[in-house]
């Protein structure tokens, strides 16, 4: 339901003339997951359905490990910053990201 009511939003956007870049996510539509609030939320489940949600990982790939590193001193102005290094079931090539900031 999630993918098509974004194929829906796509489609009315496009006849208003519209263009939102790619990935766009309008503030406030439905996700197929519950935004993560904190590092123990970047689960291996969480990251393969968030990335394949984004398009970033194939749907015969998954996450199977997760490596979360906090970085800087203290924390950023509204949470944790923490470098994640991602683990992939199969090779990936550059085209998905393995390692991210958050």
């Amino acid at each position: 339901q999630v993918q098509e009511d974004a194929a829906a939003a796509r489609a009315e956007d496009t006849q208003k003339g519209i263009v939102r870049p790619a990935g766009y996510i309008k503030l406030g539509a439905k996700v197929p997951f519950r935004v993560a609030r904190v590092p123990e939320d970047l689960t291996p489940s969480w990251l393969t359905t968030a990335l394949r949600f984004k398009g970033l990982l194939p749907a015969d790939v998954s996450v199977i490990d997760v490596k979360v590193k906090p970085i800087g001193e203290g924390g950023g102005v509204m949470g944790v910053i923490s470098l994640i290094a991602l683990t992939f079931d199969k090779e990936v090539g550059k085209a998905v990201p393995t390692s991210m900031v958050d």
